[in-house]
């Protein structure tokens, strides 16, 4: 995937963006696997400026920066639209933004769009991503959603629907951040009480 693009995070203002989303990302901006060309969009209920998100960006991954001049270049790239799912003229708005920021940072009309939102709201957002043209074929487009994804096999399946009503599945990316968890936590105990992984893992 091209380091050039627009990521659109819808839930902006919740918890997991600001601890997960937005560190996650500053280590890619660190590493320098993500280059200048990209802006992120956050949306929300929530009436923020872009100067009060640039702030919040800022004190989730000041911890992780080498300096607060290096914090806020990376914030600068963060844009704030205060957004109802259910407002058709909100992602017209969305769009405009879009087309802006992808000629402002030579982003090449790629997508990335995260829904860090209740699963009940991912149809009414993909849909209105495909009604509004925001999906439009041009450059890269993927989405990717957070568990829970539906409550049993039914819900899912529904959701499953709606997203491949406007992206292709190979689009899609389904996230649980904590599927692995204990695994990994437990990495050390697994690996030195079998026996069968000490050939392959003692390199």
């Amino acid at each position: 995937m091209s380091s050039k693009v627009i990521v659109t995070i819808f839930g902006a203002s919740g918890d997991l963006a600001k601890r997960k989303l937005y560190p996650s990302l500053f280590r890619l901006y660190k590493s320098g696997n993500l280059s200048k060309h990209f802006a992120v969009i956050g949306t929300a209920r929530r009436p923020w400026s872009k100067e009060y998100f640039e702030s919040v960006v800022v004190e989730s991954i000041l911890d992780l920066a080498d300096s607060t001049e290096q914090a806020q270049e990376f914030a600068s790239h963060f844009y704030y639209q205060s957004h109802d799912v259910n407002d058709s003229e909100h992602y017209i708005a969305l769009r405009q933004l879009q087309a802006e920021l992808n000629e402002k940072y030579q982003a090449e009309h790629n997508k990335l769009f995260f829904l860090s939102m209740a699963p009940q709201f991912f149809g009414t957002i993909a849909k209105h991503l495909k009604s509004e043209n925001i999906v439009d074929g041009k450059g890269f487009e993927r989405l990717i959603v957070e568990k829970p994804f539906g409550t049993d096999y039914a819900t899912a399946s529904k959701l499953n629907d709606e997203l491949l009503a406007t992206f292709d599945e190979e689009q899609i990316f389904r996230i649980d951040h904590y599927l692995g968890k204990e695994m990994i936590q437990s990495i050390f105990a697994v690996r030195f009480a079998n026996l069968i992984f000490e050939n392959v893992w003692n390199k």
